[in-house]
This record gives C-alpha cells, sequence and structure tokens, in this order.
C-alpha cells in the first residue's frame, strides 16, 4: 500500500490510484508541522498513531453533529457508534491492526481495489 508522501496519512493500492485522487486529496492534505494536531507522544508506533487520527476525525464529526443546523440526515445510531468507539479506543478495547485494516478501508479512494 502506497502513503501520501507530505501528508502520510492517504493511502493508496497503487501509484494510478494516487495520481487518480489527488485532486481530491490535495485540499486535505498537509504538511506534518501544519497538519493535524496529533499527540504522538507515548504513541508506540503507526497504529497507535492511525487510530489517533481517527479518534479525532470523529471528535471534530460529532462536533458538527451537535450543530442542528449541520446535523440533519445524521442517524442517532451513527451518533452512538461514533461514542462507543471513542470510548474504547481510549480504554484500548480494540485490536489496533484489526482497526488499522478497517479504517485503512474507509480512507481508501472508492476507485481502488
Amino acid at each position: 500500500m502506497l502513503v501520501c508522501a507530505r501528508c502520510k496519512h492517504a493511502r493508496y493500492c497503487n501509484a494510478q490510484c494516487q495520481k487518480s485522487d489527488w485532486k481530491r486529496h490535495k485540499g486535505e492534505c498537509a504538511e506534518p508541522e501544519k497538519g493535524r494536531n496529533l499527540d504522538t507522544k507515548g504513541t508506540h508506533n503507526a497504529t497507535n498513531a492511525f487510530v489517533q487520527r481517527y479518534v479525532k476525525e470523529i471528535q471534530h464529526d460529532l462536533r458538527k453533529l451537535s450543530e442542528p443546523r449541520r446535523g440533519k440526515g445524521a442517524s442517532m445510531r451513527d451518533v452512538l457508534l461514533s461514542l462507543d468507539f471513542q470510548a474504547g479506543a481510549r480504554e484500548g478495547k480494540y485490536d489496533l491492526r484489526e482497526m488499522k485494516e478497517l479504517f485503512s478501508r474507509r480512507w481508501l479512494p472508492g476507485f481502488c481495489t
């Protein structure tokens, strides 16, 4: 799997997928010092940092959902699942290897197979 050389977060199945996704990805791609504020102190490996990034995304999504005008269409089930995941991740309830596989599927562009 290829990783974006600039942000180190986007993942691609091959160079063609990476090239095809650049137009979309460049808007979210940031140099590490300008990117998301990840607390990498205390993370033992890349998987922990990867999971931490996902938890931060969930926190951001939950903040948006709490605003009534933006939360239209969001189901309570989605909110509860996000909260359950967030709590479980903090308590270490999840196998990080399995999570990395599941989350990489979420972040791979739809045209990657």
